[in-house]
């Protein structure tokens, strides 16, 4: 489980990277949970998201 710091830092990127793409941090979100059941590690999440956007 990850620190709620670490959790706020994920959020702040989503967040940005949303206001930055026009998309809802929500629907990031939502996205992001998808591949983090797939085991994937935060930075490879952030960093599929960013691809898949």
């Amino acid at each position: 489980m990850k620190s709620q710091s670490e959790v706020a830092k994920y959020g702040e990127q989503f967040h940005t990277m949303g206001m930055q793409m026009g998309i809802a941090t929500q629907e990031l979100a939502k996205g992001a949970v998808e591949f983090a059941r797939q085991g994937l590690s935060p930075e490879e999440t952030t960093k599929r998201m960013a691809a898949a956007v």
